[in-house]
């Protein structure tokens, strides 16, 4: 059993005597990732705790997990525009872009809100994306290029 409010490097022999045999199952996670812990919550006053490398770590992820989302979101509109070459409509032009622009801000805003975990989500998630659409929009065009022949005769 995992406490994460209760239970620290002070109190886990005294919680594991009170709580008898189920007390046996009670130990504390580690939640290390690259010197961060993964269970702070960023703060955008990271000067405030003093200057550590945790600090300005901890802000700096959500600020790297909001460029993956943009650089992601960019390649994905981009491979997407080279593979339809069919004119899209302005309605869906516009949307497209408030969407590039509105999507890596709210990753901002709940990386601050949230434990940093899910921004190294967000970034691992993000890259692996940009990865995945530049392989499949070389391979699948020509795919394209040959429908696209196919259609014209």
């Amino acid at each position: 059993m995992y406490l994460p409010s209760l239970v620290n490097e002070g109190n886990l022999a005294s919680l594991q005597a009170a709580l008898g045999d189920a007390g046996s199952n009670l130990f504390i996670m580690d939640f290390s990732f690259l010197g961060l812990n993964l269970a702070s919550i960023p703060n955008w006053q990271f000067w405030s705790g003093g200057m550590s490398p945790q600090s300005i770590g901890l802000f700096l992820i959500p600020l790297l997990s909001t460029a993956a989302s943009f650089l992601s979101m960019k390649v994905s509109m981009a491979t997407n525009k080279i593979n339809n070459r069919q004119p899209q409509n302005d309605q869906m032009e516009r949307t497209n872009k408030i969407m590039m622009y509105t999507m890596p801000l709210m990753s901002l805003w709940i990386g601050f809100m949230m434990p940093v975990a899910m921004c190294v989500y967000w970034i691992a998630n993000s890259l692996f994306s940009v990865i995945q659409e530049l392989i499949a929009g070389k391979i699948l065009k020509k795919d394209y290029e040959a429908a696209r022949a196919a259609a014209e005769q």
